[in-house]
């Protein structure tokens, strides 16, 4: 399809220089972690293009990553049902109104960010001159004005450097934030002070999909351990889809210095409090993103059938520990809850590695 795609969309060198660009969308339909790691390639656009408006259309659950950033004009939200994990996916008339929009904005250029045919077709039906996107294995390079290759044994984020490299401007950090508005940093102090008298560190026994999750017990041995051994709280973050775990742990440990949030944050909240905490320990997922890019040391514990070279959080004090069995064979998300994988991970490795960091951080006091 994309061989004979070819022969009717004409590709086209792109003008980085081009002075009437006035209008960006930014494509980016996936997970929230995905979109995170995303962020900095808005700032980078608008050092290049100071005078354009700068749109990203993304998912409902995705749309707090993109708030209140400076860098970015407006937020055009489309639960894309191929990757969306909400309740309510897309419907034909939300795909018919999302076009309808991108095409009164007259788009001068179009970035898919993942490389995703419907993503190649929203950036064409958009009407813009210029189209950039990744040539994957799926169908739909042929829309890309300007198609890129991308390795796959890469991180994540080098593809997003290699679209500013594209637009001629070397990029030297890339550190993912949330941009908080000065009332969420306000809320959050008082939400901390309210938590905690003292120093706490952060957990996040949940990860959104079952093969992502290390056994819940696990998690509360550590846990037990952490807080008898050591003088900080625990404060226990993620999602509402998370809440039985929260109560099971809760439950079993049964101390006043352990605290739940899980549920009872939104995503920005959990962001603010990760960057207070003095370190993090949980499963792959956005908050260990958030904890590895503000530079908390931090613990990820990953199933070994997700890259860690593409995937594992930024940042310079991030321990990865990967679960592997030899004779399993994920599934993903039909894989069974304790996924065998994540279940090889032993507690006595996460804890040494945990240990290191507690003990470096001690309070002082103590």
């Amino acid at each position: 399809m994309d061989a004979v795609g070819r022969l009717f969309f004409r590709k086209r060198k792109f003008n980085p220089k081009r002075d009437d660009l006035k209008r960006i969308l930014v494509i980016k339909l996936d997970q929230i972690g995905d979109c995170f790691l995303s962020v900095p390639l808005f700032e980078y656009l608008r050092e290049l293009f100071p005078q354009a408006d700068i749109d990203v259309v993304c998912q409902e659950s995705s749309a707090p990553i993109f708030e209140n950033n400076p860098f970015i004009n407006d937020i055009l939200i489309f639960n894309y049902p191929r990757m969306y994990r909400g309740k309510v996916p897309a419907k034909r008339r939300d795909f018919s109104s999302l076009i309808r929009t991108v095409r009164r904005k007259k788009y001068d250029l179009s970035i898919d960010l993942r490389g995703e045919p419907f993503a190649a077709l929203l950036g064409f039906l958009s009407g813009a001159s210029d189209r950039i996107g990744f040539e994957k294995e799926e169908v739909g390079g042929f829309f890309y004005t300007q198609p890129l290759s991308y390795d796959r044994n890469a991180h994540e984020t080098e593809r997003y450097k290699k679209i500013i490299s594209l637009l001629n401007r070397s990029v030297a950090v890339w550190r993912p934030r949330i941009y908080l508005t000065d009332k969420e940093i306000i809320n959050g102090e008082k939400l901390v002070a309210l938590l905690s008298g003292r120093e706490y560190v952060a957990v996040s026994p949940g990860a959104g999909v079952p093969y992502k999750m290390w056994p819940e017990e696990k998690f509360t041995e550590i846990i037990r351990a952490t807080l008898k051994d050591y003088g900080f709280d625990v404060v226990l973050l993620g999602g509402k889809g998370e809440r039985r775990i929260s109560d099971d742990i809760t439950e079993n440990v049964k101390d006043g210095r352990l605290k739940s949030e899980i549920g009872e944050l939104s995503l920005r909240e959990s962001y603010f409090m990760i960057s207070r905490a003095k370190a993090f320990l949980g499963n792959d997922s956005v908050l260990a993103h958030f904890a590895g890019a503000l530079d908390i040391p931090t613990v990820d514990l990953m199933n070994s059938v997700i890259d860690e070279n593409r995937w594992h959080p930024l940042g310079g004090n991030v321990t990865v520990i990967l679960g592997r069995k030899s004779d399993h064979r994920c599934r993903y998300e039909h894989c069974p809850y304790p996924c065998p994988n994540m279940q090889a991970i032993g507690i006595g490795e996460v804890y040494g590695k945990w240990d290191s960091i507690l003990r470096r951080i001690k309070p002082a006091a103590l």
